[in-house]
């Protein structure tokens, strides 16, 4: 099984936990309630990490 990042953020956009892809024998990812979240396909980061958006 493939997961893909989990990121979680503020309004800000400042990014306070970010999982990372997975691949083989990995649990589902547990989703935060009233926090922000989103969660990118496996394999669209590519192995790069996020940072905040510059407005």
């Amino acid at each position: 099984m493939n997961r893909g990042n989990l990121l979680i953020y503020d309004t800000t956009g400042k990014i306070w936990m970010q999982t990372g892809e997975a691949t083989d024998d990995v649990l589902n990812h547990e989703y935060p309630v009233g926090v922000p979240y989103i969660e990118l396909p496996y394999g669209s980061t590519d192995g790069k990490r996020m940072r905040k958006w510059k407005k």
